[in-house]
């Protein structure tokens, strides 16, 4: 923590008090100007301060003329800094100050951003959240909410700051680098989160609201409460699903358990999903007795519906190729399954299960004629035996055999008559 030596005047900066930047090719860190002379101030109005002489000025911001300058921090009355000693850089932020002029020197590099013209404009600042978005890297930003914390080249660490600085910008739209933990009491509604990749980028929620919301590009888990749009993530994790899900997903992948919101009565809609699950394993979608309908359009892999219990709903399932139990848990309700698919159904009594327009190696006895058929039964039927006896009329293959037929019979006339004219 920051101290201050009384007899010598020496104020210590300890490196754990400046905040990371980063590693390469040599340790920066940063003093925010303004939180030091807070914390100088605390420690000033403490039984030891109190006696001894101030050890700083400061100068707000002052607005003339429709331009607002910056803050000044001026150390006085003989104190001066020492920042303990090792071999890396300090960059001064915040304010003019001259705490480089009064720096005991050591290892340490000081790297003052003194500017007689330095000012403050609020459009100039908004002009430098670049897509206008506040950008959060949880490993490799810092606390605070001072500009320009929060832009591109200085990125908050947490997502309480990143709130605060887009309320003060107006915005509304965040860039996310790292695995964020949202347990604060800072709201998620209405906002817009983005993130180059879902690898190595996610958020674990605990319950909280992300209402309005739009998330992209991320990997999510835990448990959340209200209607959000989810593009191009990842749901769930192998040891962690994600829980209380309404709203729309678009391109996402499923792992784990995906939980549906049981206080739900709109529309749930998935459209070009996948699984992730390798293998003949599959991602659980638990209904978690929604009245909500459900459609899933153009989905791809396995999938394990469980918990469709309410009477009156209804699921429509689209399936590109992959694989689809219905549990024994479906106990009420209409399942729709369409595409290519193997369909295991194990639902209730009560679920109706429809499966016209599925096309499925197993269990084709909805096609007349091919009850019990293969899917290479069929491949054949149509291509490969194109005898009339054996083909359906009104079929490609019928087709197909009497084109072949009608041409076998006209060449046969034509090597007649080629004959009969040769003689």
């Amino acid at each position: 923590m920051l101290t201050i030596d009384w007899l010598t005047k020496v104020i210590f900066v300890p490196k754990s008090y400046t905040q990371f930047v980063s590693a390469s090719p040599f340790e920066i860190r940063q003093l925010d100007i303004d939180v030091f002379r807070l914390d100088l101030r605390a420690i000033e109005a403490d039984n030891f301060g109190i006696v001894n002489e101030r050890t700083h000025t400061h100068n707000t911001t002052v607005t003339v003329g429709g331009v607002t300058l910056a803050r000044v921090i001026n150390i006085v009355n003989g104190y001066t800094v020492t920042f303990e000693d090792a071999p890396y850089g300090v960059n001064l932020a915040g304010a003019n100050s001259n705490i480089a002029d009064v720096t005991n020197l050591n290892q340490v590099q000081i790297r003052s951003a003194n500017s007689a013209g330095l000012t403050y404009s609020k459009q100039i600042n908004d002009q430098s959240f670049t897509n206008g978005r506040v950008y959060i890297n949880v490993e490799g930003g810092l606390s605070g909410i001072q500009f320009p914390r929060g832009s591109l080249t200085d990125p908050t660490n947490n997502w309480s700051d990143a709130h605060t600085i887009a309320d003060n910008t107006v915005l509304n739209g965040y860039e996310l680098n790292g695995a964020l933990v949202y347990t604060d009491s800072t709201p998620m509604t209405d906002s817009h989160i983005i993130s180059k990749t879902p690898l190595t980028s996610s958020i674990e929620f605990d319950g909280r609201s992300i209402s309005g919301s739009t998330f992209a590009g991320l990997t999510l888990f835990g448990e959340v409460e209200g209607s959000a749009t989810f593009k191009d993530c990842v749901l769930g994790t192998a040891t962690s699903g994600l829980t209380g899900f309404e709203g729309f997903a678009s391109n996402c992948g499923f792992i784990g358990s995906l939980s549906l919101s049981s206080g739900s009565s709109e529309n749930i809609i998935f459209n070009n999903c996948i699984s992730l699950v390798a293998g003949s394993e599959k991602p659980i979608l638990d209904c978690n007795n929604t009245s909500s309908d459900i459609h899933i359009r153009n989905y791809t892999g396995g999938l394990d519906v469980r918990n469709f219990t309410t009477s009156g709903a209804s699921m429509s399932i689209d399936v590109i190729a992959g694989e689809i139990l219905i549990d024994s848990t479906c106990t009420e309700g209409t399942i729709v399954v369409r595409g290519v698919a193997r369909l295991e159904d194990n639902s209730g009594p009560n679920c109706n299960v429809v499966v016209e327009g599925l096309l499925d190696s197993v269990n084709l006895s909805g096609a007349t004629g091919l009850s019990g058929a293969t899917i290479t039964d069929i491949t054949n039927l149509v291509w490969d035996t194109l005898s009339a006896g054996n083909v359906d009329a009104g079929t490609f293959g019928k087709i197909m055999a009497d084109l072949l037929t009608k041409a076998n019979e006209e060449q046969h006339i034509l090597n007649v008559h080629t004959e009969m004219l040769k003689d």
